[in-house]
């Protein structure tokens, strides 16, 4: 990717930037282009690793060298003033004694890597093509020489050093002898390691190899020990590709249990790679061709089709991540959802030429989060119901007490002021009034006492309790209940009989307030773990789903969570013009006479 302003690196500059200090590379090259290609991002590498970098050529292929390095974002002028980049020729480094001398040569080199070191640089890297060796100068002869050398330089150095060589130019037995003395060789954008190289002893030796056995045995020593050294980099490559299939196998397998898929498309040909788990998610086989994207987004539900496609484009434009849920129609006509991830994969110019990207099956995750959302809108629609109730529930107790129970006070404290003077028959007459406002008193009392927790439902259970709500709110309403009821006579745990009233409660108050019926009927029975409550009336009737999505309306909301509370289940059928009918199922906890036992 992107570092800086350095697009990301391809796949020849990422073979050289692993090149270390004591490395001796040779470029075998056939055109410019080709040297070039490798030159440049050589002395680019260097300049970023903070070495001098040192180019030795004519005056001719320096100035191409420098129009190539302005061109890939190098800062020629600046690098040359701080002494980081460095052009010599032949003249002033080989020759310039006036014959090529090996060792002079590599005395020049570790002169430079010193005072390289001493500038504060991190190292030397050298590179220059040998051109001046095809002359008539003396000591052009002794280049190989020069190169084997160099392997023992570059052991213990802090220098890079290139030698480039232009195949046609050199001719074959140079190339042949260029071989021997590189331990490593590029051919085009290929860095390869060279099974051909020889030790320096090995080169320098003067003898004929059929001349002296001992050197023969040398030379058959050393090619063994090559031969067994690329029988290990079989080997190593075979555990590799193992390791990698060994990879993919878990992979696969992690994706099949996560139950995501990958998938690449190729920006220039516009066909698409799935992996098995995608294809499984998408319900299709896996086919030996590719798909196109076309093909995956007749997938995508048509609504969803013109924002993937605008999230997709927005990617590939700025060369940057999306991330989007979309549904996917399957062929039994089923219709899930995806969350896709995905980004761009740039060329050696920063152009896009892949998305990659995988896809997970979230259709379960997104109808939990869509339940819990939903959950909380009616937990907190709840929450606002219930300080409404108690508001209202204040609101009634304070009227009760100050109209009604209020008055009663006051009238009672008027007849008890004492009066001297009256005669006996009013004492008695004002006496009989006050124990009759003392009885009014204590029957409103009761009652208040009762809408806040009825005494029945403690001491005598559900059904005592249900009887004695359904004469008050007879006497109240002058709506007559039919109350049926089996199996229910005994005691349940507290928190069902509590339940079943305030469901039977909260039901019959909706009855007098919006039914207009004169009749209600209330069912109550037991099956073998559940206590059941029915109530139905053939009112008016409603839109149920108009009354529950309403805020204002909270009763039976406030049902449905009491049920949900106890894992019961609360059914209710409502039509306009069809009546009511409300069943609550409520899973049975221990009686109260089971606990006592």
């Amino acid at each position: 990717m992107v570092s800086g302003d350095r697009i990301m690196k391809g796949k020849l500059e990422q073979e050289l930037s692993k090149l270390k200090h004591g490395d001796h590379i040779c470029l075998i090259y056939e055109n410019p282009a080709e040297q070039l290609a490798v030159a440049v991002p050589f002395i680019r590498d260097g300049l970023d690793r903070g070495e001098h970098c040192l180019y030795i050529a004519d005056d001719g292929i320096i100035d191409e060298v420098v129009q190539a390095l302005e061109a890939a974002g190098v800062d020629v002028a600046q690098e040359r003033q701080r002494g980081a980049l460095r052009f010599v020729t032949s003249q002033d480094t080989y020759l310039r004694a006036g014959e090529f001398t090996p060792r002079t040569m590599i005395d020049l080199i570790r002169q430079a890597e010193t005072e390289a070191l001493t500038d504060g640089f991190s190292g030397l890297r050298l590179t220059g093509e040998p051109t001046w060796s095809l002359g008539p100068e003396p000591g052009c002869d002794r280049l190989i020489e020069y190169e084997a050398l160099l392997n023992h330089l570059s052991e213990y150095s802090k220098s890079v050093i290139l030698c480039q060589y232009h195949h046609p130019r050199f001719g074959v037995p140079c190339i042949h002898d260029v071989l021997r003395t590189h331990p490593v060789a590029i051919l085009g954008d290929q860095v390869c390691p060279n099974p051909y190289y020889e030790s320096p002893e090995l080169v320098l030796r003067k003898d004929q190899p059929g001349m002296a056995p001992e050197f023969g045995a040398k030379r058959v020593d050393w090619w063994l020990a090559q031969l067994k050294r690329a029988s290990r980099a079989e080997q190593e490559r075979e555990r590799v590709l193992e390791t990698l299939k060994h990879s993919e196998r878990r992979l696969t397998e992690a994706q099949q249990v996560a139950h995501i898929g990958s998938w690449e498309r190729d920006l220039r040909t516009n066909q698409v790679k799935w992996s098995n788990e995608l294809y499984n998610i998408f319900g299709l086989k896996a086919d030996e061709t590719d798909l196109s994207y076309q093909q995956f987004l007749n997938c995508v539900v048509p609504q969803d089709v013109d924002r993937v496609r605008a999230l997709v484009d927005e990617a590939i434009r700025e060369r940057s991540h999306f991330s989007c849920d979309y549904r996917i129609t399957l062929a039994d006509g089923s219709i899930r959802v995806l969350h896709d991830r995905g980004g761009a994969i740039l060329d050696e110019e920063g152009a896009p030429i892949r998305l990659i990207g995988t896809a997970q099956d979230v259709t379960e995750l997104r109808k939990t989060e869509q339940a819990l959302q939903e959950y909380a809108a009616r937990q907190q629609t709840l929450s606002r119901r219930l300080v409404q109730v108690q508001e209202e529930e204040r609101l009634h107790l304070a009227r009760e007490l100050h109209d009604e129970i209020g008055q009663l006070l006051t009238g009672l404290r008027f007849l008890l002021k004492p009066d001297e003077n009256a005669p006996n028959e009013v004492a008695e007459s004002r006496f009989e009034q006050a124990r009759s406002i003392v009885d009014e008193i204590l029957d409103k009392v009761r009652g208040l006492s009762t809408d806040l927790r009825p005494a029945a439902l403690d001491h005598l259970g559900l059904v005592p309790a249900l009887i004695t709500l359904f004469e008050r709110y007879s006497a109240q309403t002058r709506v007559s209940v039919n109350f049926k009821h089996h199996g229910a006579d005994g005691r349940f745990a507290p928190e069902v009989e509590t339940t079943a009233y305030r469901i039977v409660q909260e039901a019959l108050t909706n009855v007098a307030r919006h039914a207009d019926v004169d009749q209600v009927t209330i069912r109550v029975w037991t099956t073998a773990d559940r206590l059941n409550v029915q109530i139905e009336d053939r009112g008016h009737g409603f839109d149920l789903e108009a009354v529950l999505s309403d805020p204002q309306t909270g009763g039976l909301a406030g049902m449905q969570e009491r049920v949900k509370l106890l894992d019961g289940q609360l059914t209710i059928d409502a039509r306009p013009g069809h009546g009511t009918q409300i069943t609550a199922e409520l899973p049975l906890g221990r009686s109260t006479d089971e606990k006592k036992q």
